[in-house]
């Protein structure tokens, strides 16, 4: 493939498609409950045909004996989606700015996923993506039952806020809280509570509180009917629900696997690190690789702004400027969010940070759509991006853009 260029041309469906044929009709949400591939395979909107046909080409560049694997953890596992659709981008951008690209190399007997050679330096990159524990997958289960069991109340002109106070341990039943939410929105006058809202920005609300569940609900009074055809969910605006998840030990665990895997491959060696929950940030990361921050300095007499400064404790999985560790991992890209939606945005931007102490560096400027930390004189100088991933991999901007 010549770098540079995209391929713009549709891929005829086949058997070995990534999604399946025929004519899409339906323009509905996607269900609480439904898989990432399921609303992308089904799905009658103008954005999600963008995304379908720039992943099938993607999907038609991969070796035959990758094809399998990638459509089948793509199509049937939900767990298993996000880390197929992250390879899937990395070989594509891999072939838009390296050459010699392999998948599946054997190198002493372990198959990373890919290799290839950038600038006349050859390197190795394994894909990773973390996910909900399953202590976290199951309370996220119990949420979504709720939510599903409300978005089908008829509610009128009123869309509703969730915000969760207290998530309870055990799936609550639901027919006393959906009946207890029908008579409270049955009881207000839609144009009533327009005009109070516009008077005073205030809005009606309710509690619910059983087995450790606490929720505040408000009625949201709105113009008129919602659109039918595209708005089936009575649950308008959500809060709440993040909870103290620690994703900087799981960022850490995942990359010390990988680390203790490919400990002697004698080559660069990138890791490319995404999560599938949406609460992972870029912070998350540098806490896993340089350590906790914590704040260092002294009081000030009264009056006088105290003096504290961040540092971090070393206590990471790149190490200490007197002990480094796992020096055979010479960077790390990093996506906080992976989907379809998220892999171009700008709100979840890439992120590549070089191991201090490498033994074998990766070569700068190979990613410039990320923003580069790269290690200098005991500090990191942090190098902004200069373009867009949109634009090398021959993308839209946005893409695969909005609904509307």
């Amino acid at each position: 493939m010549d770098k540079g260029k995209s391929q713009a041309k549709a891929v005829a469906p086949t058997q070995k498609s990534l999604f399946n044929a025929g004519k899409r009709t339906n323009k509905g949400i996607a269900d609480r409950d439904e898989s990432h591939f399921s609303f992308l395979n089904r799905s009658a909107w103008k954005s999600v045909g963008i995304a379908r046909r720039t992943l099938e080409n993607w999907f038609s560049v991969l070796p035959e004996s990758k094809k399998e694997d990638i459509r089948s953890r793509f199509r049937i596992d939900e767990r298993q989606h996000h880390g197929a659709l992250l390879e899937l981008a990395i070989h594509q951008l891999l072939n838009l700015i390296c050459t010699g690209v392999q998948v599946d190399p054997s190198f002493n007997n372990l198959t990373p996923d890919f290799a290839a050679t950038y600038e006349g330096t050859k390197l190795v990159v394994e894909c990773t993506v973390t996910q909900e524990t399953d202590q976290d997958f199951n309370a996220t289960q119990r949420e979504v039952r709720i939510k599903k069991a409300i978005d089908s109340i008829d509610t009128g002109r009123f869309l509703l806020s969730w915000d969760l106070l207290s998530a309870g341990e055990k799936q609550p039943p639901t027919g006393v809280l959906c009946g207890k939410i029908k008579r409270w929105v049955d009881s207000l006058d839609a144009d009533e509570e327009m005009l109070r809202f516009e008077r005073s920005h205030r809005t009606n609300s309710m509690e619910w509180r059983q087995d450790g569940w606490e929720i505040h609900f408000e009625a949201l009074p709105v113009h008129s009917y919602p659109t039918q055809e595209r708005v089936k969910r009575a649950i308008g605006i959500e809060y709440g629900g993040g909870g103290w998840r620690q994703d900087d030990v799981r960022l850490k665990k995942a990359l010390t696997k990988k680390a203790a895997k490919y400990r002697h491959l004698e080559l660069p060696f990138l890791v490319v690190l995404s999560s599938a929950s949406v609460y992972v940030y870029e912070q998350d990361l540098i806490e896993a690789l340089l350590g906790h921050t914590v704040l260092v300095g002294c009081f000030r007499p009264q009056g006088i702004e105290p003096d504290f400064q961040p540092r971090h404790e070393f206590d990471g999985l790149f190490g200490s400027p007197s002990k480094p560790k796992n020096r055979h991992l010479s960077a790390i890209l990093f996506k906080p969010r992976i989907g379809v939606w998220t892999l171009c945005a700008y709100d979840a931007p890439w992120l590549l940070i070089h191991h201090p102490w490498a033994e074998y560096p990766l070569p700068l400027g190979m990613f410039p759509f990320a923003t580069e930390w790269i290690p200098k004189a005991g500090e990191f100088a942090k190098v902004r991006p200069t373009v867009t991933l949109n634009a090398v991999l021959g993308l839209a901007d946005p893409w695969p853009g909005m609904e509307r």
